[in-house]
């Protein structure tokens, strides 16, 4: 949604949803808890949550990062989603997710 910081302040309905600053100009609503979506396409397929590997950077991503599987916080992301994280790669701009990706084992350099 379009809306300059200031702005946000005066929307009373905001306090009540989930959302993080997209750009200076833009604001992303999203549901409060990913995890929701990833455990029912998990069960969906029957698969096992200590197969999940979830990857994030900003306050949208903290539902994501759950002990029941593998959470990988972008080098750039914010200070407590690196708290919560299992592990902490290089930023995104420096092939982070590449990077993670090697780390564990899953592709070869």
């Amino acid at each position: 949604m379009a809306c300059f910081a200031p702005e946000e302040q005066k929307l009373e309905t905001l306090k009540e949803l989930p959302w993080c600053r997209f750009h200076k100009e833009y604001l992303f609503v999203e549901p409060g808890d990913k995890s929701v979506g990833i455990k029912m396409m998990v069960d969906h397929f029957k698969g096992n949550y200590k197969d999940v590997v979830v990857f994030g950077d900003e306050k949208n991503d903290l539902s994501m990062f759950r002990d029941e599987w593998t959470s990988i916080a972008m080098g750039n992301a914010i200070d407590e989603l690196k708290e919560k994280a299992t592990y902490v790669t290089t930023p995104c701009d420096q092939d982070g997710i590449y990077n993670a990706c090697v780390h564990f084992g899953w592709i070869q350099e």
